[in-house]
Parts: C-alpha cells; structure tokens; sequence
C-alpha cells in the first residue's frame, strides 16, 4: 500500500472521528438538559405532595378547593417538564444509536484497510485507534439502555401527574394524597437512577472521544509525513532513504 492510500484512509478515520465526537458533545448538552428536566419535576411533585398533605388541616370546602387547584398547578408544571424530559430522552437514545452507527462505520474502515501492506509502524497505529474505537463503542453502548430507562420512566410520569391533576380539581379534593403519588415518586427515582448512569456514560465516551481524536489526528499526520517523504525520494536526483516518521506510543 503507497504512502497516499495510507494517508487517504487515515484522513477519511480522521473525519469520522471528529464527527462522532462532535456528535458525543452534542449528546452530552442534551443529557445535562435531561437532567435539569428530571430534577425540576421531582421539585414540582415533591412540592404538590406537601401542599395536598395541607389538606389534613382543612375543613373548609372552599380552602380546600383552593388548595386543590394550588396542587393542580404544580402537577400541570410537573407534566410540561415530564413531557420535556420524555422527549429529550427520545433525542438522547436516537443520538446514541447514530453514533453507534458511526462508529461501526469508523472500525469497519479501520478492519479492512490492507495491514499486510503497511510498515509496522502503521500497523501499530492502526491497532492502537481500532482499540480505542472499541472502548469508545463499548461506553457508547452502555448509554444506551440508561437513556431509554430515562424515558420510559418520564413518559409515565407524565401520564401519572395529568392522573394527579384531574383528581386535584374535582369539587372538593380528597383528604389524603392519592396513592398515584408513590408511583409518580419510584418513576422519578427510576428516571434519577437513569440519568446518572447516562452522564456516567456520556461523560466516559465524550473522554474517550477526546482521546480517539487526538490519536487519529497522530496518526493522519504522520501518514502525510511519510506520504512526503515518499514523494521526495521519488524526485530525480533525491538521496536514497527510508522515512521514519510517526508517532512514538
């Protein structure tokens, strides 16, 4: 394999790389908004919970009334960020199947390229940035079935604060706080769970990416380096030699 066929595949892994890490970054924006969502319906419930609980103290038909519809704001609240966790979870889990497909495109490049034809020292890059990619793959994976927990515990959650809503504005509100609030409660603490191992994850793959990158970065300069060197012995009159150049791991 010539210098330039080296250097072409290591600049088209290169590009590749710095999508999927441009695109991990993204995805991490997005996790941390995630999280910011999840924690402001868990402060809404919490906060609805303590204000029906109130109701204890309250014989007035009218204040309770009133307190109801104190508690049906904070549930409608709740709901809105649900259904915005719920579908910026939907964007996270999309996100993370892209990118496994990204990667899968990264070491299908890397696995075929002809390393019978390479120098040894381009060998050893290749398998270097192929393990890498793997890590990479691995973390990115992990990700993917703590997004979609996150999800599913959103979306139900919504779906339990509209229950929690309608009982709120009846005539006169229960004395007592519906039992729908201990579900709505172990679906955040689900989707809590989640959301930390999904910024575990992201976090992982966005430093493994970093990492990728900068390697691929390496190694494409240096199959430039010996690509020039190459042209340069193969100019009339250039004294005979072997390139050595690359980097040092």
């Amino acid at each position: 394999m010539s210098a330039a066929e080296t250097a072409r595949i290591h600049d088209e892994v290169r590009r590749q790389v710095l999508r999927a890490y441009e695109r991990i970054r993204a995805t991490q924006q997005r996790v941390l908004d995630l999280h910011d969502q999840v924690r402001v319906v868990s402060r809404r419930v919490s906060g609805a919970e303590a204000t029906i609980r109130s109701l204890q103290s309250v014989d007035d038909p009218a204040g309770r009334r009133n307190i109801g519809r104190d508690v049906a704001t904070e549930m409608e609240e709740a709901r809105g960020h649900g259904r915005r966790a719920y579908m910026i979870g939907l964007e996270v889990t999309r996100d993370l199947h892209q990118l496994q497909s990204s990667l899968a495109e990264v070491k299908h490049d890397i696995d075929t390229a002809d390393r019978q034809r390479m120098s040894p020292q381009e060998r050893v890059d290749m398998t270097v940035l192929a393990s890498r990619v793997d890590n990479m793959a691995w973390s990115v994976a992990l990700a993917v079935p703590a997004a979609a927990s996150v999800t599913e515990s959103m979306l139900y959650a919504e779906d339990r604060a509209r229950v929690i809503t309608e009982q709120a504005l009846r005539e006169v509100p229960p004395l007592k706080s519906p039992a729908v609030f201990e579900e709505i409660t172990k679906d955040l603490n689900r989707a809590v769970e989640g959301e930390a191992h999904l910024q575990s994850a992201t976090s992982d793959s966005l430093r493994l990416a970093e990492a990728v990158t900068e390697h691929s970065e390496l190694v494409a300069e240096a199959a430039h380096a010996r690509m020039a060197g190459e042209q340069q012995r193969d100019l009339p009159g250039a004294f005979p030699g072997s390139s050595s150049v690359g980097p040092q791991w």
